[in-house]
């Protein structure tokens, strides 16, 4: 049970592996010395003894005070910030796609702030990919134009901007006859795999004239505060609209999610 959480009746000092805590702890400096890397994802990092995890952090931040971790964790916590965290994966890439959940979203954000911001981003590399779901990369357009209306950090899993469907990994929401189907040596996680270069469904145009749009309005797309995202409710449940407002500008944005 330590892959998935770090049993609390081990975490004594006698248990701890100081020369392999070394080890660990100085993974990060090393990218930072010699790759110039300004952050990273800590994959399980919940599952770290927690005095581990602070010596990371605290060894990356000496070299570099404004070094960036990220927290694969779904939901957005004050304890990730407490942690040293400066933003988490979040759940955008598993509620995106239904209407229902998505119109939670926007309601959530209209009326809370969250203790750190997170991905806007509609795959990983343990999901799904966006354009296998429904509305395939009608439905990549829409996820990245919502997202970078939101206060998320607009994120592109590599792939992403190709249409590409072929999964990296099938850790999270996928069916038991999909995992079937997608045995480890035909997944890139685990093998060598390809992305599909030549194909008719690249979206890098809408990426940037998307990501252009939030340049230019950055100051009130980016802004966390409730009072900035005003949802309006709609008959149509495919059909989403609400506001980024803040004293000086109204922003409306209105996506289709009708495939």
């Amino acid at each position: 049970n330590t892959i998935r959480m770090y049993d609390t009746r081990l975490a004594r000092a006698e248990h701890a592996n100081l020369p392999l805590w070394k080890t660990v702890e100085d993974i990060v400096p090393h990218y930072q010395r010699d790759f110039g890397i300004d952050g990273v994802m800590i994959d399980m990092g919940h599952a770290l003894p927690l005095k581990l995890l602070e010596q990371m952090v605290h060894k990356a931040r000496q070299l570099d005070p404004d070094f960036a971790f990220w927290e694969e964790n779904f939901n957005p916590t004050e304890e990730s910030r407490e942690h040293g965290y400066n933003a988490a994966i979040g759940y955008l890439w598993s509620d995106e796609n239904d209407p229902v959940k998505m119109r939670k979203i926007l309601q959530r954000y209209s009326t809370e702030k969250f203790p750190v911001p997170y991905f806007g981003a509609s795959e990983s590399h343990n999901s799904p990919r966006a354009a296998s779901l429904n509305g395939g990369t009608l439905y990549s357009r829409f996820s990245w134009a919502v997202n970078n209306m939101l206060p998320v950090i607009p994120f592109i899993h590599n792939g992403f901007e190709l249409g590409e469907k072929n999964p990296v990994n099938t850790g999270l929401n996928f069916t038991p006859e999909q995992i079937a189907r997608l045995p480890s040596e035909n997944l890139p996680l685990f093998s060598e795999g390809m992305l599909k270069w030549k194909t008719p469904d690249i979206i890098c145009d809408w990426i940037a004239k998307v990501s252009a749009i939030r340049v230019k309005y950055l100051d009130l797309l980016s802004d966390p505060a409730p009072e900035t995202v005003v949802p309006w409710h709609l008959g149509d449940e495919k059909t989403f609209v609400f506001e980024r407002k803040n004293s000086s500008m109204r922003l409306l944005v209105t996506a289709n999610g009708d495939f």
